[in-house]
């Protein structure tokens, strides 16, 4: 059995098992991850505004082995370049941009829960700055809407063949007032479109392998009932209505090339979460992970927030694989 044979031995070792599930096939109810209690909270105060329509980061930071980064100066969008197969890995996809976008945070202002992410919300002075150190791109994304303000530095290293991206939460700065719920990290890297009524489908015969227990296969060609799944990390006990994962990677087939991700700190507080593209009507399957910093419980009209939360480094690493190391045999 061999799954990307040259991806990291932390993916490779979840999948070696000797059953493989097609979700196509699975049946299995789950909620959507927001941790509530009675009726669920009302996720409103994103910013209604038309979103960025520039998406190409054309702008190369970091160059390895066979691996380079590229970064947009305007919005910090990245794609991670493999220079064996000139495939592109954009975080910002061109088909998707309607609703892509880098980061997404959720955030209490002490009566509500609001979602802010970088295409909608970037400050229009000082948004995105960034700064090479070697092998590093520092990067400050600062986000904004009505009274809440958040300074999100995010950190790129090359090292190898593979892209690192980390957040120390320790660093990450809100106004008075705010609490930090969640941070989803590149969500639309390595999302593939899916539409059911046109030609010349970019996911067809593509797919996801995903942490279910030994290991699963979700085909993106494949629209069912299943639009989604989320899976906790190590099992947090106190989320059990997720499917449990033992290790916090994943990979993504897409024609002859793959891109897998593992992630290396942070594991406790992640969740890795999978949507078809009958999920929410973007005909876009994507798959990404997402860590709670702060619990939260109750309902609608009371909220409840956890004294302590997450405080210390989130990383995630992305490799790129091409040819017959991106093939999956089983």
């Amino acid at each position: 059995m061999r799954l990307f044979c040259k991806v990291a031995r932390i993916l490779t070792a979840l999948i070696t098992a000797s059953v493989i599930f097609v979700f196509s096939a699975c049946n299995i109810s789950l909620n959507t991850l927001s941790v509530t209690l009675g009726k669920p909270i009302d996720f409103s105060g994103i910013a209604d505004t038309a979103r960025m329509i520039e998406s190409r980061a054309d702008t190369k930071a970091l160059s390895g082995e066979n691996t380079e980064l590229y970064i947009n100066r305007n919005n910090g969008s990245v794609s991670v370049y493999d220079r064996i197969s000139q495939k592109s890995w954009n975080s910002l996809p061109g088909f998707s941009n309607t609703f892509a976008s880098d980061y997404i945070l959720t955030v209490f202002d002490g009566e509500r829960i609001c979602s802010l992410d970088t295409a909608v919300c970037l400050d229009e002075k000082d948004g995105f700055s960034y700064k090479i150190e070697g092998n590093t791109v520092k990067a400050v994304y600062n986000l904004s809407y009505e009274s809440i303000s958040v300074s999100l530095p995010v950190t790129y290293s090359l090292w190898g063949g593979r892209i690192s991206v980390s957040v120390d939460v320790n660093d990450v700065t809100l106004s008075e007032g705010n609490t930090l719920l969640s941070l989803s990290v590149l969500p639309y890297l390595g999302a593939l479109r899916y539409d059911i009524n046109s030609s010349g489908l970019e996911a067809f015969g593509d797919y996801y392998v995903v942490p279910d227990s030994v290991g699963a296969l979700m085909r993106t060609a494949v629209e069912n009932d299943l639009k989604e799944m989320t899976f906790s990390v190590y099992g947090k006990e106190y989320y059990k209505e997720y499917v449990n994962a033992p290790l916090g990677a994943y990979g993504i087939k897409n024609g002859n090339n793959a891109l897998s991700l593992t992630v290396t700190d942070g594991e406790e507080a992640c969740f890795i979460r999978v949507l078809r593209s009958n999920a929410d009507g973007q005909n876009i399957n994507r798959i990404y992970p997402e860590f709670q910093i702060t619990g939260i419980s109750g309902t609608e009209d009371k909220v409840n927030i956890a004294e302590e939360g997450y405080d210390g480094r989130l990383c995630v690493v992305y490799e790129t694989l091409n040819g017959e190391s991106a093939d999956y045999m089983g």
